[in-house]
């Protein structure tokens, strides 16, 4: 049972904007938590040289177009201008049984049927279609957006000792980076009822 994908329908207005490749490629950065100073030291380059590709000032040579493709867990192809789309925020359907991320829509319905692989499941549900929206190849790390945590929080069990095995496995993560994931999550559920609580 492997991820249905539905495409959003996009306004047509708004389809022809285009996202910079500047600010494609802070935007990359910014979602696998890379700090300005990090991501250069990591690509051999000058923290204001960074800054001024950001900026959209000046534009990496093909090279380092890949080199940052590769750091950012990116198809460099992606980093490109490309036509802007609207950023979908994640939810859950319950009338449909879906767990909508950006235009991948993930069935619910096996989670009522296996309980006991429920995690197994999501995790590598949510791994295949986030691979397929960012344009990543299977071994690179996907990492989750702060959006998705109160979500996912909802329906994985976080108390479930082989999560942080399923997550390095379908993920690619480090253990270190799935404790601080897995934290993150559980974080995101006291928020949730602490805000719930005070309303």
């Amino acid at each position: 049972m492997l991820a249905s994908l539905h495409t959003s329908t996009i306004d047509t207005a708004t389809s022809k904007k285009t996202v910079p490749l500047g600010r494609a490629l802070e935007g990359a950065r910014r979602r696998v938590q890379f700090s300005a100073e990090a991501a250069a030291i990591e690509l051999g380059i000058d923290l204001r040289e960074l800054g001024m590709y950001e900026a959209g000032l000046r534009s990496p040579r093909p090279e380092l177009l890949e080199d940052m493709g590769a750091l950012y867990g990116v198809d460099p192809s992606r980093l490109e201008s490309r036509p802007y789309l609207p950023r979908i925020p994640p939810r859950i359907d319950l009338q449909a049984k879906t767990l909508e991320l950006g235009w991948m829509s993930i069935d619910l319905s096996p989670i009522d049927d296996r309980p006991a692989e429920a995690n197994e499941y999501l995790v590598r549900s949510i791994a295949g279609s986030l691979r397929t929206m960012r344009g990543l190849d299977v071994g690179q790390p996907v990492f989750l957006r702060r959006s998705e945590f109160p979500l996912l929080a909802s329906l994985l069990d976080t108390k479930d000792d082989e999560l942080p095995v399923l997550f390095m496995q379908h993920l690619s993560l480090s253990y270190h980076e799935v404790v601080e994931l897995i934290d993150a999550i559980a974080a995101s559920i006291s928020q949730t009822s602490a805000q719930t609580s005070g309303a």
